[in-house]
């Protein structure tokens, strides 16, 4: 299990530092503008977050 969260926050830190997103860890939220473009979104690490940590995307407008 242990392992399992290190890799989460592995991901997570890789990005944040890479940046135009926010990642609400508490609430699992991954908070993105509206006006970014969709492919941003596909990123392999974001769709890892949302299939096997279950966290979710929103817009902000």
């Amino acid at each position: 299990m242990k392992a399992k969260r290190n890799k989460m926050h592995c991901i997570i830190y890789r990005l944040r530092k890479s940046g135009g997103v926010k990642i609400d860890t508490r609430n699992r939220n991954i908070i993105y503008k509206y006006q970014q473009d969709e492919d941003k979104m596909q990123n392999k690490q974001i769709v890892r977050l949302c299939k096997e940590f279950g966290f979710a995307r929103q817009a902000e407008i």
